[in-house]
Order: structure tokens, then sequence, then C-alpha cells
């Protein structure tokens, strides 16, 4: 799902940029793109912790996978796994406030909610 949302979170910064800079060549250097400056800055944060998140993501259940012990895999899964899980969640909840629908590649939970 990441190798969807990293992509679109990317096109909506490229966008953004594009606004901002076409904004400048028309009104100068008087003009304030701080939107655009903010929301850019932001979406960057976003993805670059949702990368990292998911890299430890992969990482801990690897490491749960690994555990011979089905009581000691299932401790990892509620100890490591699952706390990452609600992190990436968290993180990728935020991006889908800032990016655009028409760029977001996921349902969103109204549209799921809605189509029942």
């Amino acid at each position: 799902t990441l190798k969807k949302i990293l992509p679109s979170i990317e096109e909506y910064i490229s966008r953004l940029t594009r606004t901002a800079k076409e904004k400048q060549d028309i009104f100068g250097s008087n003009l304030h793109s701080s939107l655009e400056r903010r929301i850019i800055a932001d979406l960057s944060a976003i993805a670059a912790s949702a990368f990292e998140t998911a890299d430890k993501l992969k990482e801990a259940a690897h490491v749960a996978e690994a555990e011979h012990a089905f009581r000691l895999s299932a401790f990892s899964y509620k100890e490591k796994v699952i706390p990452l899980m609600n992190s990436l969640r968290a993180v990728v909840d935020s991006a889908e406030s800032l990016v655009p629908a028409d760029l977001w590649p996921l349902p969103s939970y109204g549209e799921m909610t809605l189509k029942q």
C-alpha cells in the first residue's frame, strides 16, 4: 500500500512546487507562497516518517516470524509489530488529510462506509 501512497504524496508535492514557482513567476517575490511551502514541508516529513516506520515494521515482523516459540512470536507481534502498524496508519492518515482526493490511491473512510 505504501508503494501507492508515497508516489501520490510526491506527485502532490510536485504540483505544489510548480504552483509556487508559477505564482512567483507571475507576481514576483512580493507574493508569499507560505501555504505551498508549509504543505510541502509537512508532506515531505510525513513521507519520510512513513518510509522509516515501514522499514521498522518490516524488521519487527521479520523478528516476530523468526521466533521459534509461538508464545514469543505472539508477544513480539503484540509489543513491536502492532504498535508500529498503528504508527504507520497514523502517519498515512495524516497524509490523507493533505493530499487531494484525485491523487489519493485508496478509498477514504467515508467512501468505504458509504458504499456498504
